[in-house]
């Protein structure tokens, strides 16, 4: 992953190819951006040795679902600490609070404002960065 080290790089976590590309697009304006279609490709890409420094990722998704993919995530021992922002169409609230329950940053409905998310995008880096100086 070839970017800039002051560039936060996000990982974008969803199987429609045109909110992938759309979030893609718009992010990469302010940030390095990563897609993958599915959690399968998202592990893959993160056991490669990669670390993004956030994960906006939907929950509904072929092969390894966004619960699941966050489930592993969160026992890695690796990512636990990793910003995650779930962008989702589920309307469970029970839904909700088992991606809360998983340490989750925010929950998103789709449709989404684009300006509400970029707010939660860059709090959730914020307190990600306000973290690791506590810590390291």
């Amino acid at each position: 992953m070839n970017r800039d080290s002051t560039q936060k790089c996000i990982l974008v976590v969803e199987d429609h190819a045109s909110i992938r590309h759309l979030l893609g697009k718009w992010l990469s304006k302010s940030y390095s951006v990563i897609t993958r279609k599915n959690g399968l490709e998202a592990m893959a890409f993160l056991v490669q040795g990669h670390r993004p420094d956030l994960v906006v990722l939907d929950l509904e998704m072929p092969g390894l679902g966004g619960m699941e993919f966050l489930k592993q995530l969160r026992l890695s021992g690796f990512f636990e600490d990793l910003p995650v922002i779930v962008v989702s169409g589920l309307e469970e609230p029970e839904i909700q609070e088992a991606a809360e329950a998983q340490g989750i940053d925010a929950f998103v409905r789709k449709p989404f404002n684009p300006l509400q998310l970029k707010r939660l995008i860059e709090g959730a880096l914020q307190r990600a960065d306000g973290s690791m100086l506590r810590t390291g």
